[in-house]
């Protein structure tokens, strides 16, 4: 119990760190992925997150900027697609999207609120 009390919580950039490390080695794709990290975190506030919060944020990330990283994403992870489906969902339904093809090459700051 005393360790359970001394616990510190870790930053989401460390998580969403953690899953770009397994799908490519890309700075771009990186800072762009923080970009879209800090418009949902704003959304979200202090919720817990599953790990494919992180590959979703990852997903959406692809398709705002254009990439091929679908499958990627999924086999890297090891996190199944229709998981990452179904919280890519709820995050754009969040910012009034209904699917990534309304995110497809629009500008991160110009999405949703």
């Amino acid at each position: 119990s005393h360790y359970k009390n001394n616990q510190t919580l870790i930053s989401p950039e460390y998580y969403l760190k953690k899953a770009l490390t397994q799908i490519t080695n890309d700075l771009s794709f990186y800072n762009q992925s923080l970009q879209v990290l800090e418009k949902f975190e704003k959304i979200m506030g202090n919720t817990n997150r599953s790990k494919s919060y992180y590959a979703s944020i990852c997903w959406i990330t692809s398709n705002i900027f254009v990439r091929e990283y679908r499958t990627l994403i999924a086999e890297k992870t090891q996190i199944d697609e229709k998981c990452i489906y179904l919280q890519t969902k709820i995050l754009l339904g969040l910012i009034g999207c209904k699917n990534v093809k309304e995110i497809k090459g629009k500008n991160i700051n110009k999405i949703g609120v």
